[in-house]
């Protein structure tokens, strides 16, 4: 009778594992449906040189096809538990790598729009690459000392002793610490801004509101898994793997989206009032982002603009239309 329950027990723990991870890419693939007319409009016609549509392609699909391979192991395509223990060690290291490949992409895009808040800097860029620098030897140093002593479970998953615990407290902390970083300096650079600015600047809002939701959504993985890894069973342990992808190209993808639809419509209102133009000064840090602060510190102008016509148009009508419809749209 045991036997029985333990085994009617497993069967019903791997059929909430696969329903899971079904979940999640269900959800990723939905996001991908509703936003494509989108990448294609916005990322696909980037030039080749823009780092951010690179970026963006990456967390999208290797995100699908990440867990794509998870389910399809969570199914037993590849091996059914138990696994032989001569394929945990390189099956974690696989899944580590992909995962920390997806972190590392969605740091570098909360980056690259610290590095446009702050006008290419060159003390920003210094910082930014001590960071990103410190980040990945610490990784690193991490992987190479702590992965020979890691020991598995029936499932693949690292026993929790003192190196596996010691090990994810680092992996935990590091990229929590980082983000923490970056968007303390997102804060730093875009509160004094919108308050100095006589309008509300939509392009200062989106990123310090996009930032700060993305930074608390992939904080809150992060944290949960690193305090509560001990006590936490096999489903919840899968649910936090299968579903944290799901939530680095939700994020990463919404992150760049929202910028380069914001960025398409200002464009146009910049060819509609070529005579008060807002956020024309390209900062060369992807096709997307522009000068940030090139609003936010301008005086009203003094004088009332001259049509192309001859005649004066009313500086209320001008100064007020374009962030009226920005902030409508926002």
């Amino acid at each position: 009778m045991a036997d029985s329950s333990d085994l009617a027990k497993a069967i019903l723990e791997t059929q909430q594992i696969n329903y899971c991870s079904l979940s999640s890419i269900a959800f990723l693939i939905w996001d991908v449906c509703i936003t494509f007319g989108d990448e294609v409009n916005y990322i696909w016609r980037q030039s080749n040189r823009s780092p951010t549509k690179w970026l963006f392609l990456f967390t999208r699909y290797v995100s699908v096809v990440g867990q794509m391979i998870f389910f399809l192991r969570s199914l037993g395509f590849f091996w059914t538990p138990p696994m032989p223990r001569s394929i945990c060690h390189p099956w974690f290291i696989f899944q580590s790598l992909w995962t920390g490949l997806l972190v590392s992409a969605v740091e570098l895009i909360f980056g690259i729009r610290v590095y446009a808040l702050y006008q290419s800097s060159r003390w920003i860029r210094n910082l930014l690459l001590f960071v990103f620098a410190s980040n990945f030897l610490v990784v690193i140093i991490t992987y190479a000392a702590m992965l020979p002593k890691f020991q598995y479970n029936d499932d693949c998953f690292p026993l929790t002793n003192v190196n596996s615990l010691e090990a994810l407290r680092i992996w935990t902390v590091t990229p929590v610490s980082v983000q923490t970083v970056l968007m303390l300096l997102t804060l730093i650079k875009a509160i004094p801004s919108m308050r100095k600015s006589i309008h509300k600047t939509p392009l200062i809002l989106v990123v310090a509101r996009d930032g700060a939701w993305a930074y608390i959504l992939i904080s809150i993985f992060f944290l949960y898994d690193g305090i509560f890894y001990n006590f936490l069973s096999l489903l919840p342990r899968t649910l936090i793997l299968s579903w944290f992808m799901t939530v680095i190209s939700f994020s990463s993808c919404r992150l760049i989206l929202n910028i380069a639809k914001l960025r398409d419509r200002e464009s146009i209102t910049d060819r509609d009032h070529e005579h008060f133009p807002e956020f024309t000064s390209d900062l060369q840090v992807g096709q997307e982002l522009y000068e940030m602060e090139s609003t936010a510190n301008r005086d009203p102008p003094l004088a009332y603009p001259v049509t192309p016509t001859g005649a004066r148009r009313d500086i209320k009508e001008i100064s007020a239309s374009p962030h009226s419809r920005l902030e409508e749209s926002v």
